[in-house]
């Protein structure tokens, strides 16, 4: 059957027609009504190298894959949404408008690389560990940004080897609670304490330095305790 010598058109009736064999289609190929149905066959689909457009909703039953080219939805303004599935991002990763975890982990535990906020806030809701002997920074050398802690702050343990030691290079300054009088502060040259001061152990001035007492003060030697005798005494 042979019409390729026509320049006219080619109509059916209403009725099914079956196509048995290999059909070629040289200008095209329009559906206007109807389906388009091959879930029957077990064949595969393929169409030629150029645009496909899908104006309708699209169900995958096996899966799609992307062998070379682009995945682009961004001139869409509708929602992604995945499976319940494990998502592999397999290259970067750039956020427009913001990032969500609703519910999950976070876990970037198995990287090596950096970890960097932006410029904003940063909130932890829940508790933080620095683990091993990993260290906390705020700030570099000469340039610092002020840390203040509203809770205690305990260094180290009671526990055997758990002792931890601070170092402070330069002033620090402690102030009571209700007043925010400065009741000790620092300098490179001395100490200043305000307020009553108890000493409850022994108390050596070294050799070539004095205690020094103000106009107001007077220190009498002149108790005797635990075999001691001239212990000074303030009156």
């Amino acid at each position: 059957f042979d019409a390729s010598a026509s320049t006219g058109t080619f109509q059916t009736g209403s009725g099914a027609i079956s196509l048995n064999g290999d059909v070629t289609a040289a200008s095209g190929f329009t559906l206007s009504s109807g389906n388009f149905d091959a879930s029957a066959s077990t064949g595969t689909f393929q169409t030629s190298s150029g645009a496909v457009s899908v104006n309708g909703a699209v169900t995958m039953a096996q899966g799609l894959t992307i062998t070379n080219g682009n995945f682009d939805a961004s001139g869409s303004t509708g929602t992604f949404q995945t499976s319940t599935g494990a998502v592999s991002l397999k290259g970067s990763v750039t956020c427009d408008n913001g990032f969500t975890l609703s519910s999950g982990s976070f876990d970037a535990s198995a990287s090596t690389g950096a970890f960097s906020t932006g410029s904003g806030s940063v909130t932890f809701n829940g508790p933080v560990s620095v683990t091993g002997t990993n260290t906390f920074t705020v700030g570099t050398a000469g340039s610092g940004g002020a840390t203040r802690l509203y809770g205690d702050v305990t260094v180290g343990g009671a526990s055997a080897g758990q002792a931890a030691d601070i170092d402070v290079f330069g002033a620090f300054r402690r102030y009571d609670h209700d007043s925010a009088r400065n009741v000790i502060s620092s300098a490179s040259d001395g100490v200043t304490l305000k307020g009553t001061l108890s000493l409850d152990g022994g108390t050596t001035v070294s050799s070539g330095n004095n205690l020094a007492i103000a106009t107001y003060g007077t220190i009498v030697c002149d108790a005797s305790t635990g075999g001691y005798t001239a212990v000074c005494r303030a009156t």
